[in-house]
């Protein structure tokens, strides 16, 4: 990882972005093993796939608490609400491998996505405390490799789990994994001594001038770019299942190489997106996605075909969404 650290980053934040980039990929597992796994989910609860995808809708609504938790982290102390952001997290996934009936697993990922969404704006906030703008983009850009990661190991180990035993075993190897980071940063991390100066600058700005029109049509892209992407992953699974016969390994398969494409985007935006520019990068990965997903819409009766079309849409999406980060 040091091969792709800024030089010029200090010693506290050097040793800090492994262990915040390993927390981040078991959240990030735990997250993100439902939407793979639906029909196997749907078929244990004895419920239609189309009934569970509407649950992971619901679930997702929580985001729109986003910005609210993100005022409330620069309010806490940054090491205390990553903890416990984690251990909500964990609580929650425990929850989701426990639900014995869709609704109750709504609330487990309605819950689990308010805890990391509270834990990974708030890993942000304390990397933007410690470095400047203008070279950011490579710490966010190796800490987003857990997203792929996610995806190229934690996911595929969850699934594994799945086949051998059941998924809510799976849901329960996350709950232990994302527990065990949570205590290593409480141990590790020191106090947050940049609480005072953020509770200052708020103080100074009072409620602020809010989003002024760049910013707004910068949140309604991104929220049409998020929307295409759960479009994908959200039914990729059923389709290669229902459609092509993909058994639960053929699809774990699959989820590493979409976390393969996923870590070679994020590395990407840590190596090249500070000196090309933020907006010129998410330009270039919709520019990437858009033709992935025509692939993949028109291509769908081929696997081959189909698949490498959604591995563009993946790969682009991936590297819009972390250069807009």
């Amino acid at each position: 990882m040091n091969r792709f650290v800024d030089p010029s980053y200090t010693p506290e934040v050097r040793r800090a972005l492994g262990l915040l980039t390993l927390a981040r990929l078991t959240a990030n597992s735990g997250y993100r093993f439902a939407p793979p796994f639906l029909a196997v989910i749907a078929s244990d609860l004895d419920v239609s796939l189309s009934t569970l995808g509407a649950v992971l809708a619901v679930s997702e609504l929580a985001g729109l608490a986003g910005g609210r938790l993100g005022r409330l982290s620069d309010r806490l102390d940054r090491r205390r609400t990553m903890v416990a952001a984690l251990v909500s997290v964990a609580t929650a996934a425990a929850l989701a491998g426990a639900a014995p009936h869709p609704i109750l697993l709504a609330a487990a990922l309605w819950w689990l996505v308010w805890s990391k969404i509270l834990f990974d704006v708030t890993l942000a906030g304390w990397l933007s405390d410690r470095i400047p703008y203008s070279r950011r983009a490579s710490a966010i850009g190796l800490t987003e490799t857990s997203w792929a990661l996610s995806m190229l190991v934690g996911v595929p180990l969850m699934g594994l789990v799945t086949a051998m035993a059941s998924w809510r075993l799976g849901f329960a190897t996350a709950a232990v994994a994302v527990l065990g980071l949570a205590i290593l940063i409480a141990r590790r991390f020191e106090p947050d001594h940049h609480r005072a100066q953020r509770l200052a600058a708020h103080h100074d700005q009072g409620s602020g001038p809010g989003l002024d029109r760049g910013a707004r049509i910068l949140v309604g892209g991104l929220a049409g770019l998020m929307a295409a992407s759960q479009a994908v992953t959200v039914t990729f699974g059923g389709w290669l299942e229902d459609r092509h016969g993909f058994g639960e390994i053929a699809i774990a398969a699959v989820v590493v190489g979409l976390g393969l494409v996923e870590l070679v985007a994020s590395l990407s935006v840590a190596r090249i997106t500070d000196r090309i520019g933020k907006s010129r990068s998410v330009l270039a990965g919709v520019a990437v996605m858009i033709p992935g997903a025509l692939v993949l819409a028109v291509g769908s009766a081929h696997p081959v075909i189909g698949l490498l079309g959604l591995l563009a849409a993946i790969a682009g999406f991936e590297f819009a969404v972390v250069a807009s980060i």
